[in-house]
């Protein structure tokens, strides 16, 4: 389910960049844009990078940390 607040412009193209990240298993980088949007207080709790940053770190075998955030998300 999309979240309610959009991203602007910016933070939507490196959201789609997390993606392709995930896809072409780029999970540091991933990681890294990932970080870029939630440090950001407006975006801090947003759904679907927060379940995306669970995914990459599900993929780094840091599970129990990856259940939190996908919990949040």
């Amino acid at each position: 389910m999309p979240s309610k607040d959009p991203l602007p412009s910016k933070e939507n193209t490196i959201f789609k960049k997390i993606l392709k990240c995930y896809e072409v298993k780029q999970y540091r980088q991933g990681l890294k844009l990932c970080k870029h949007i939630l440090s950001n207080p407006k975006f801090s709790e947003h759904g679907e990078t927060l379940a995306m940053k669970g995914l990459i770190l599900n993929c780094l075998s840091r599970k129990e940390e990856a259940y939190d955030h996908v919990k949040r998300g």
